[in-house]
């Protein structure tokens, strides 16, 4: 029977929540940032982790665009 195991942050957000069959990880394994939004899903299979994380992120079209800024800010600082 599979189980779902959480455990919290200090501010009563979900910080993690496991899928547990027989006392180990079975399933998806999922983080979140303190303020309840979704960090990474893993997936687990006896207790080893299959595949890489999936990391979620929040507004990466801002994220990407404030880099590229950033990145074209720098090289016109070069060329002059």
């Amino acid at each position: 029977m599979t189980e779902i195991i959480k455990c919290y942050y200090d501010n009563g957000s979900l910080y993690w929540e496991g899928e547990y069959m027989n006392d180990v990880l079975n399933g998806y394994f999922k983080t979140y940032h303190d303020n309840g939004n979704l960090c990474a899903i893993s997936y687990f299979l006896d207790d080893v982790q299959e595949g890489e994380d999936l990391l979620i992120i929040r507004n990466a079209i801002s994220l990407i665009d404030e880099i590229n800024k950033q990145t074209n800010y720098e090289q016109s600082r070069i060329k002059t």
